[in-house]
């Protein structure tokens, strides 16, 4: 490489993130069924997909910068004031933005342990430290993540529910690890999952926002709404960080197509229910056949299921075997975890193929 073409020297110790995979090296299989990006296997809002729907007219001219019709659709669905919300880029950006904005260098970022993997990435692009805290029982430990906090602790981020684990952090345990963190400490809520959610002591974010002003809730549309491919996501927080987003954000940084889609998206009820009843059932029937195959699978509350294997070697036999028939699961040894695959809940004929495919795997074991 070329000397004056170098970046910065701490951007090389950053690893690149690495997304599940999407093909096959088997070019006999017919059909492929992805199930290692956590998408939803139903698509999108039918309201979506009419061609009438999206005006595509007018690409020569500029998104609204504010998103103003999408703020206002998203705070009427959740009761929430639309002052209150930034729309991005997915979920990612917001968590760039706050990572650029708060951090000084060497400043402390807390995640958990199988936590999600930009959330390293991002806080050392802000020339932060990342602080991992040991999970308990493949679940965040709010009281260990408290433990770990020091006068540089800047940022913690909480996925609820947590990806891949699919383990989800209480209303009591969450409202208790809020009021312990120093105010001056931002708290990040990922909800990428929240809509997928069935337990019932689970608490969204949203109505803590109005009760503790470092308290920061994001959503994605890339998950239940099925909008993956358009890159959109929203915050939610006090006026004082939205402003501060506001200011550092790209001006147009969420284009018009996937504004008009989002509206539609998260007005289409019945496409939300249709996909989070179906997920349930699915999740629910999976994780029986599973442990009657005799694999190790934890409790999930998100579109996932987390899979555990004697070994590595068996972990890598059954990935390599499925992938001889078409279908793709996310193996896990970018989280640590070389010796579980996660199973990202299809539709019926994947699921059926995929749990068919996975039993005669365990037989020949």
């Amino acid at each position: 490489m070329t000397k004056n073409l170098q970046a910065l020297p701490y951007i090389y110790e950053i690893e690149q993130y690495t997304p599940g995979q999407n093909t096959v090296s088997n070019k006999s299989v017919e059909k492929i069924y992805k199930l290692s990006a956590n998408e939803n296997p139903y698509g999108c809002s039918p309201l979506i997909t009419s061609q009438e729907s999206i005006d595509i007219k007018n690409l020569q001219r500029y998104p609204d910068g504010n998103a103003e019709k999408l703020r206002k659709i998203i705070a009427q669905k959740h009761n929430v004031s639309h002052d209150k919300i930034v729309c991005s880029n997915g979920s990612d950006e917001i968590f760039t933005l706050l990572c650029n904005a708060y951090l000084n260098k060497d400043d402390e970022v807390i995640y958990s342990q199988y936590g999600y993997l930009m959330y390293r990435i991002v806080t050392l692009a802000a020339q932060g430290k990342p602080v991992e805290v040991q999970a308990k029982e493949y679940a965040i430990d709010c009281h260990q993540m408290c433990k770990a906090i020091t006068g540089k602790t800047k940022i913690i981020f909480l996925t609820n529910p947590n990806n891949p684990t699919g383990s989800y952090i209480t209303a009591k345990t969450l409202e208790a690890f809020i009021k312990e963190v120093p105010k001056h400490i931002i708290i990040v809520l990922d909800e990428a999952y929240a809509e997928y959610v069935t337990a019932t002591d689970y608490m969204t974010g949203l109505e803590l926002v109005e009760r503790h002003s470092n308290v920061v809730v994001t959503r994605t549309f890339s998950k239940i709404h099925g909008l993956a491919a358009l890159r959109l996501g929203w915050a939610y927080a006090n006026e004082n960080i939205i402003d501060v987003l506001n200011r550092i954000r790209g001006p147009f940084n969420v284009s018009s197509v996937a504004q008009s889609c989002g509206i539609l998206a998260i007005s289409d009820d019945h496409f939300i229910a249709c996909a989070r009843s179906k997920n349930h059932q699915w999740r629910k029937t999976a994780m029986t056949r599973l442990q009657q195959m005799g694999i190790d699978v934890l409790p999930s509350q998100g579109n996932f299921l987390l899979l555990f294997f004697a070994s590595i070697q068996e972990c890598t036999r059954i990935d390599e075997g499925l992938k001889k028939h078409g279908i793709i699961l996310r193996h896990m040894s970018a989280y640590k975890l070389p010796h579980c695959l996660r199973y990202s809940c299809g539709d019926e004929e994947a699921n059926e193929y995929t749990l068919l495919c996975l039993e005669r795997l365990m037989k020949q074991g």
